[in-house]
């Protein structure tokens, strides 16, 4: 745990000291691997990392889970969990409705 910490907060000293591209690149690979992180660790253990990741990368990660919650996610729900084609995974949504 105490590694992951101090990952963190050498992750965050480069994106508030990096220019737009490397914040671009943190907040979209980095932040993105907490949710890995998270089902990873227990439930104790992700609520203390949790509090002490810097606010900026919380509300980041915020966001991406909302994001994560609308229409998109039933193609990537799909692709997670179906070994298909890109053809096969339109067709289902269009019968589903739920690409829209």
């Amino acid at each position: 745990m105490q590694r992951i910490n101090i990952s963190i907060k050498r992750m965050y000293w480069i994106c508030k000291n990096g220019n737009s591209y490397i914040r671009y690149i943190i907040e979209n690979l980095f932040v993105r691997s907490f949710d890995n992180l998270r089902k990873n660790l227990k439930p104790q253990q992700w609520k203390f990392l949790y509090q002490e990741i810097p606010r900026d990368f919380r509300n980041v990660y915020y966001e991406q889970t909302e994001k994560d919650k609308g229409p998109l996610s039933n193609i990537l729900h799909l692709i997670k969990t179906e070994n298909i084609s890109s053809i096969c995974i339109l067709k289902k949504l269009i019968k589903r409705k739920s690409f829209c």
